[in-house]
């Protein structure tokens, strides 16, 4: 079974301003506007790109809660917020087995 990855950039590239409120495509349905950006970049893996790709956008929406509900899940993934820091949920590689 293959694995797919899916990194979701959408929040440093497709963005525009709006009465002054910088905003993006990802709409939170919990109140219908843009959701608010705790991640810059979000990448999950998963066994099909359509999961993996629902994952990274359900990552956007829960903003700070993302890494504990992903992790619940069971799907790996990393997300960098804005400022450069990185957080990664169980089974994503570490920088040692990338390099190997």
């Amino acid at each position: 079974m293959a694995i797919h990855q899916h990194t979701f950039r959408a929040i440093r590239h497709r963005t525009w301003t709006s009465a002054g409120e910088k905003r993006h495509h990802i709409v939170d349905p919990r109140t219908g506007r843009t959701a608010s950006v705790a991640w810059a970049q979000v990448t999950c893996a998963g066994v099909s790109a359509v999961e993996a790709n629902a994952a990274s956008t359900a990552a956007i929406v829960l903003g700070p809660e993302a890494p504990k509900w992903l992790a619940g899940q069971g799907i790996p993934d990393r997300l960098d917020s804005e400022i450069g820091r990185s957080v990664v949920t169980p089974g994503w590689p570490s920088r040692e087995r990338q390099a190997a």
